[in-house]
């Protein structure tokens, strides 16, 4: 991902070399390539708000870092970090999920942590701990819950505010890639 962030042959701009596309559509200045994520990104999770037009990415560092991407014109795209906070432990950030309304974005790491973080309190909340790394989280509008799936072969469900789960799920392997469009997992 070093050339996301740093292309020196681009001057800091993210530059997409697919050669049937106009390259002057592709380019998007980052306004502050100081603020670049210090190690390798493992996850990416655009806001589920289009018009807020955030971007989270989380780090092996265990930082979290959330970019705003401002369009002037179709020829003129900004990519500015708007704030980053660190996952208390330090321990690697493996995957991200916006709840709809922007108010909050969950996160999972290998401590087995599931936590939220509030961009208007920079609070992070504890919402519940599996026995090894989690490795994908979802929030589940339509039933109010956030989804951890986890390498201790389980599969939770979580209530904002209850320190336990509402339904576990047991597995017989462990789950190293998932999605989720409800009502499937």
């Amino acid at each position: 991902m070093s050339g996301f962030f740093n292309n020196s042959q681009h001057q800091g701009n993210i530059h997409n070399q697919n050669s049937n596309a106009d390259s002057s559509d592709l380019d998007a200045n980052i306004d502050n390539l100081a603020s670049q994520p210090a190690d390798t990104i493992a996850c990416l999770a655009w806001a589920p708000n289009a018009n807020m037009r955030l971007l989270a990415a989380g780090c092996w560092d265990g930082k979290v870092m959330i970019y705003e991407l401002t369009l002037i014109s179709m020829q003129q795209k900004y990519l500015s970090l708007k704030t980053s906070f660190e996952n208390p432990g330090n321990c690697p950030v493996l995957s991200l999920s916006w709840k709809n309304d922007c108010t909050m974005i969950f996160f999972c790491s290998s401590d087995g942590s599931v936590k939220a973080y509030s961009p208007t309190t920079s609070q992070i909340t504890v919402i519940g701990t599996h026995q090894a790394p989690v490795r994908h989280v979802f929030w589940v509008e339509e039933l109010s819950a956030l989804c951890s799936i986890s390498f201790d072969l389980t599969i939770k469900f979580w209530q904002i505010g209850n320190p336990n789960p509402v339904v576990t799920l047991n597995t017989d392997l462990k789950v190293y890639v998932a999605d989720l469009a409800y009502p499937i997992l």
